[in-house]
């Protein structure tokens, strides 16, 4: 990401990666909660997910936290 946030993908970067990015910024938790379900991983730091509500998520507590989305 440049200083102006536009993402420029690096040199050998993979071609999913853009569009992926895209739709995560158009909305995230949908996005989180599809890849977790998709995946058992989570969106942030690709650990397993352990439980239903991590699973339901897309991230597990600790991103959670780190994250500030804890309700």
């Amino acid at each position: 990401m440049d200083k102006a946030g536009t993402f420029r993908p690096a040199k050998g970067c993979p071609a999913w990666v853009v569009p992926a990015l895209k739709k995560f910024a158009q909305n995230p938790h949908h996005t989180a909660q599809e890849y977790g379900a998709l995946t058992g991983r989570c969106c942030f730091c690709y650990q397993r997910l352990s439980t239903e509500t991590s699973l339901s998520l897309g991230y597990g507590p600790i991103c959670a936290r780190n994250y500030g989305l804890l309700k």
